[in-house]
């Protein structure tokens, strides 16, 4: 009877140690085959194995790192794994999150002039605090002095939802494989008391993360990849679907000062709720998450944002002085006009006009000086 429990407990661990090199959906099918070996199958060492493997590379809460530690790995791979398929962000993941920061392209020059992440260099860090404000850190994007940021949660109506879902899947497809659809919950900020175009959310299926982004700024929950490195190819202006025709009229709201009808058909507004903050045990990787300090305590950061990049090269600007009347800039040029013409003409139109009568103008001047000249 020795023998046999000695030959027993030698099968028990031979066989826990080829469990551990199977896949968990295998390893689930061995314990169908006959009860001796459900023990194995139930061994703790197999699914922490089987944790490490799923895990790795990937942004997993800590509250699932915290299970397994705790001593029960079977059920963190499994609520893990469900998790990863959550399109809907937390109030408390997007307040422990230490997020990367940069701005698209169509920010404009100087924004890109002024974005490290544009300069090769790692993109801003930011964290969004509880008290709806944004704590960015200290650097070349925004100086010492940036504008406030302020968040908030909003819910897009089931139209735009559909709309937004429609437009991600038709970008290429290999893009839209590594993206989770866009949830509904999104984040509408404000800078300077204007509000920006609304952050859009979905999750990377590849490490779980999550990317925010506008027609004018991308944000991901884990460092982001420095310019021209191959894995920045998935966040490159090029496959990211919320451009500037896609929220034309929120950023013409911002440039402009005004709101928008379009805007209020958009989202509604959504306070969240108080079980939220089970998420805010979301982390980086699983290396990274025991030493991720909270926003108060961050080194180097301050509030805010920093106001948000002129639309497709040119901006808008309200007068203080005659709130009826808007300054575009074009070019070296700013021209002051009525603000009732954006009722009549689209802000592209309008840009168009714009150009061609500060031609005309130019080329009278350049006549004139000729003429002049002749003349002397």
């Amino acid at each position: 009877q020795q023998q046999q429990e000695m030959f027993g407990t030698l099968l028990d661990d031979s066989l826990a140690a080829v469990l551990s090199c199977l896949p968990a959906y295998d390893v689930a099918q061995v314990a169908t085959v006959n009860r001796r070996v459900q023990p194995a199958v139930e061994d703790p060492y197999i699914w922490g194995v089987l944790c490490k493997q799923l895990w790795e590379g990937k942004r997993v809460p800590r509250r699932f790192v915290a299970l397994r530690d705790g001593g029960d790995p079977k059920s963190a791979y499994r609520r893990s794994l469900e998790d990863s398929r959550r399109t809907c962000i937390t109030r408390g993941e997007l307040l422990s999150i230490s997020w990367s920061f940069r701005f698209k392209a169509a920010a404009g020059e100087s924004w890109q002039a002024s974005d490290p992440w544009w300069a090769g260099q790692p993109a801003t860090n930011v964290r969004f605090r509880r008290d709806g404000t944004a704590c960015f850190a200290r650097g070349s994007l925004f100086g010492s002095r940036p504008p406030t940021l302020c968040w908030r949660f909003v819910r897009f109506r089931e139209r735009f939802l559909n709309a937004l879902r429609e437009r991600n899947r038709s970008i290429d497809e290999d893009s839209a494989k590594d993206f989770s659809d866009f949830d509904g919950r999104a984040v509408r900020a404000s800078v300077m008391g204007r509000e920006v175009p609304t952050y859009c959310i979905r999750r990377c299926v590849e490490n779980w993360g999550w990317v925010m982004e506008s027609c004018w700024v991308v944000w991901s929950s884990w460092p982001m990849p420095l310019r021209g490195s191959p894995e920045t190819e998935k966040l490159s202006d090029e496959r990211l679907p919320i451009t500037f025709d896609f929220q034309q009229f929120e950023a013409m709201s911002y440039n402009t000062g005004m709101r928008t009808g379009e805007e209020e058909e958009a989202f509604t507004e959504d306070p969240g709720d108080d079980c939220d903050e089970e998420g805010a045990s979301h982390g980086g990787t699983v290396e990274e998450t025991e030493g991720l300090q909270d926003a108060s305590d961050a080194e180097e950061l301050v509030q805010s944002e920093g106001e948000e990049g002129d639309a497709e090269g040119y901006a808008m600007r309200i007068n203080r002085n005659g709130p009826a009347l808007i300054v575009m800039r074009i070019g070296n040029y700013f021209v002051r006009f009525p603000r009732a013409l954006l009722e009549t003409l689209s802000i592209g139109r309008l840009e168009a006009v714009l150009r061609h009568r500060l031609q005309e103008e130019s080329d009278n001047d350049e006549g004139t000086s000729a003429s002049n000249g002749d003349t002397t």
